[in-house]
């Protein structure tokens, strides 16, 4: 099988799995990008290969190592449907780990947020204001429900499908929050 046949496979089960469509696109983008530099049988990919590929990749530490998380997945993909032996996962072990940027997290301040939060399109203010006053990730953001904030009791409900870690919580609404939305 070709690494494009074994991607194209794995996108397809990981569609059938229900997988949110922030990481299908993700995972289609990154095998996507991979198939095209390695337009070989899979049983070609060697930990040389992929260490020169992601070496001469650009981009931060963190998208080197999320790409090669995603190659691993690919190869013990492969590895469960027979198309490469079962020792094939000791190549992507043997790929050195670009070194994560970490970058100092920035907290803005309350004249910061107030400006960001006055020049933003009415629409945004609500998406914004949770962003920067409650946390929620990004995509915890896009799958909320308006039936999930509750004002009166004031907290988020995340529900377990919906979060990072498939665990319910309550996010507390702050008074900053409160007053933005």
């Amino acid at each position: 099988r070709t690494v494009r046949q074994v991607v194209d496979e794995m996108m397809a089960a990981k569609r059938m799995a229900n997988l949110s469509k922030v990481h299908l696109k993700d995972l289609e983008c990154r095998l996507n990008r991979f198939a095209n530099a390695f337009q070989m049988n899979i049983s070609g990919v060697s930990g040389s290969l992929i260490q020169t590929w992601i070496d001469a990749m650009s981009g931060s530490g963190r998208t080197k190592l999320n790409y090669l998380r995603v190659i691993a997945a690919l190869l013990k993909f492969a590895i469960k449907r027979k198309y490469l032996p079962k020792d094939a996962v000791e190549e992507i072990e043997a790929v050195q780990q670009a070194k994560e940027d970490n970058g100092e997290i920035e907290i803005f301040t309350p004249e910061e947020m107030n400006e960001i939060l006055t020049a933003a399109r009415p629409e945004m203010v609500p998406w914004l204001g949770i962003r920067g006053f409650a946390g929620l990730r990004s995509a915890e953001i896009q799958r909320l429900d308006w039936s999930e904030v509750n004002l009166t009791e004031r907290h988020i409900e995340i529900k377990a499908s919906k979060s990072k870690t498939a665990a319910r919580r309550l996010v507390p609404i702050t008074d900053n929050l409160s007053s933005w939305l």
